[in-house]
């Protein structure tokens, strides 16, 4: 017999040092090729987060920018700069449908966005690629439990898609009439295109490849692009990404890369969306009703498309703050810290597997936070909707990242961690719905058009309303545009009195108006911080004013400039300008009732910052009117404005430390003591109450 020939094994053993967890997570598969059950659960993907998006749908008219969107899209109109004409042309498609209200109609058009952008962000890191495929094709548990197995290899991309789908901003933008989940729609398309055009640069290089011209995907690419600056220009964050991307897909080599017919073409298909920003001045010389700025002339065109108007909320002297701010608190809030974190290692992994297109992802990031940490806006979280997007791209990457890791590990260690167990994974989407879910239900949100009624129908006829800002004046506009309520009334913006167009139109409405764009001197402020107006616009304003007031009802908010040279007489949620010196009470008793419409204001289930704010006003409002009592030793009376504004805002300290003081007056001494120790169970270091607690119990 022949001498045994010794065989030996090859022992499948995995290095677990940070050379072997490399190799794990480097590996790099070819393009992910979509099969058939992965894209019906991206079309779950899609219908479930519509599902989502429509049942916390705000039912009418929001805050932020959507009166003023979606009146321009109903009337074909044009809204503040830079004019979003595509918007208001897909948003006039949007209020032929024939449910619910207009504002319903538009606000639905975001959640459709919106959900198709979380759809494609489930495609997108299908595109990428997680390190999970192979649990699809395992055999190891039998054909029996396959389809136990193929839901792990997509579940990375699912867990992406719904961390973007529950982000506090997203989820706020998905559900009223915005720009910015037609924006991001976009974004997530000219990315997935970016992928599908490396990959085709690839393929076309296997003599069997049917690709005849991978550069259609470029000049798609293209195309959009251009289509989406016809939208909002926040999709230029993509370019300089786009940019490198295009260099590295290309090897680096210039000399195709600078050829005309490589530059040309994509230039020409970029150029050519642009010309729907002629719907701009087209509109304008309509005269519509919703003509921000009045783009017919071509310098005022001009200033609209390249929102000149608010280049003043730029600024270089806080970047470093808003950068630290922006970053520890924004992102916190979409996904939570868990998630956050499975976030970072994914973007540490894609930058291992597959480190240019990590590199292009970091860029767009990048491009964000440069751009953002600039801009002075109040709802400057929303323009990070880009690099939300990428996060929630890693955090897909990451869970891959983590179950390659735990499944090879465990599985040389015999724990034999089933496939299905992975789906814990998809528990981690539940940490940002419930810490969001309250913030971005809008099912019953009522607060911005009933706060434009309340406004309306406190004011008398052919009046001239003075608003403070949009979360005023869009809803004003919705209600009078669109659903043809107190037409009568003239509202100007105190901020846009600077501009000659909002003037000219509201003279072209309300022809019965003494309007001069040239003021009679130039007003300067008593305190230059008192009303945040500059010099032309307080001007304009006092002048309007004067010239209005005695023949017609006008009402204003209290604003300094005003309230140093009339009467701000108290008349539903504004003053009533009268002469100085005149009767403060008349106007408190013949508006007594005048929050009329009231609808989840006390339910404590408004969270948002703007709705916060309209509380806040209303129970001001509360005060200012039981101050105004109390001065004219009408102490009951006074009692029941504090009492009023208690119940919408019930940490306020200033309407529980007065109610104590009308309680004082009223010979109401235990209900006093009750008041001021609330005021100091609230702010345990407010002297004033404590000195009137320590005078009441002295006694």
């Amino acid at each position: 017999m022949g001498k045994k020939k010794k065989v030996v094994k090859k022992k499948n053993k995995q290095d677990f040092g940070i050379k072997g967890l490399f190799s794990i997570l480097s590996r790099e598969e070819t393009f992910a090729k979509v099969s058939f059950t992965q894209t019906v659960v991206g079309l779950g993907v899609f219908f479930l987060s519509f599902f989502i998006y429509l049942k916390t749908l705000t039912p009418t008219v929001g805050y932020h920018d959507s009166g003023d969107m979606t009146i321009a899209a109903y009337l074909l109109g044009i809204p503040h700069p830079p004019g979003y004409p595509l918007y208001c042309l897909l948003g006039k498609l949007f209020t032929c449908i024939p449910i619910g209200n207009i504002a319903y109609r538009l606000n639905l058009m975001s959640g459709l966005c919106g959900a198709l952008t979380v759809m494609m962000v489930y495609f997108i890191s299908l595109k990428i690629g997680g390190s999970t495929e192979h649990l699809a094709r395992s055999t190891e548990h039998g054909a029996k439990n396959s389809m136990l197995h193929a839901p792990c290899s997509m579940l990375f991309a699912v867990v992406a898609a719904f961390m973007l789908c529950f982000a506090i901003t997203f989820w706020e933008q998905a559900v009223i009439a915005e720009k910015y989940t037609l924006n991001a729609l976009f974004a997530t398309v000219l990315i997935f295109i970016f992928i599908k055009w490396q990959e085709a640069m690839a393929e076309v290089k296997n003599p069997k490849s049917k690709i005849q011209n991978p550069k259609f995907y470029l000049y798609l690419f293209a195309f959009l692009l251009g289509l989406s600056f016809t939208h909002h220009l926040q999709t230029i964050f993509l370019v300089p990404a786009g940019i490198y991307f295009v260099l590295i897909t290309m090897g680096c080599n210039y000399k195709k890369i600078l050829t005309p017919s490589f530059i040309i073409k994509p230039l020409i298909l970029f150029a050519i969306p642009l010309f729907l920003y002629l719907y701009l001045p087209i509109r304008a010389k309509a005269q519509p009703l919703a003509n921000w700025g009045d783009p017919s002339t071509f310098e005022r065109f001009k200033e609209h498309i390249t929102a000149e108007a608010y280049s003043g909320f730029f600024a270089m002297n806080t970047l470093f703050s808003n950068l630290i701010e922006h970053l520890s608190k924004f992102f916190v809030e979409q996904f939570t810290i868990l998630p956050l974190l499975i976030g970072l290692l994914g973007g540490v992994i894609l930058l291992i597997k597959r480190r240019h297109l990590a590199i292009t992802l970091l860029i767009i990031v990048i491009a964000d936070i440069l751009h953002s940490i600039r801009y002075t806006i109040p709802n400057i979280e929303d323009y990070y909707i880009p690099a939300f997007i990428v996060f929630s791209i890693w955090i897909g990457q990451g869970v891959a990242g983590i179950i390659e890791v735990v499944t090879q590990k465990w599985r040389l260690a015999s724990l034999r961690l089933k496939p299905p167990a992975y789906l814990l994974f998809l528990l981690l989407p539940i940490f940002p719905l419930w810490q969001n879910y309250q913030y971005d239900v809008r099912s019953g949100y009522f607060l911005p058009y009933d706060h434009g009624l309340n406004i309306l129908n406190s004011l008398e006829k052919n009046a001239v309303l003075i608003t403070k800002g949009d979360d005023d004046l869009f809803p004003i506009w919705y209600l009078q545009y669109i659903e043809k309520r107190r037409t009568d009334v003239a509202p100007f913006n105190m901020i846009l009195f600077k501009n000659p167009w909002h003037m000219e139109q509201n003279k072209a409405r309300h022809p019965y108006l003494n309007l001069s764009v040239q003021p009679q001197k130039m007003i300067n402020p008593t305190n230059p911080q008192g009303d945040g107006l500059d010099d032309i616009s307080r001007s304009r304003l006092v002048d309007t004013v004067e010239r209005n007031y005695q023949t017609i009802p006008t009402y204003a908010y209290y604003i300094d400039c005003l309230s140093q040279r009339y009467t701000l007489a108290i008349e539903g949620l504004l003053c009533r300008v009268l002469k100085q010196g005149s009767n403060l009470l008349e106007g408190l008793d013949t508006h007594k009732n005048w929050l009329r419409f009231t609808r989840g204001i006390y339910s404590g289930r408004i969270k948002d910052r703007r709705g916060v704010d309209t509380l806040k006003t209303y129970a001001m409002t509360y005060l200012n009117r039981g101050t105004t009592y109390f001065t004219m030793g009408k102490y009951q009376e006074a009692m029941e404005e504090f009492k009023a504004g208690i119940k919408i805002q019930p940490n306020s300290i200033e309407l529980h430390y007065n109610l104590g003081g009308a309680y004082i007056n009223l010979g109401k001494r235990d209900e006093a003591i009750s008041e001021f120790q609330k005021v100091l169970a609230i702010d345990p270091n407010y002297t004033p109450a404590q000195n009137a607690l320590s005078s009441l119990t002295s006694t």
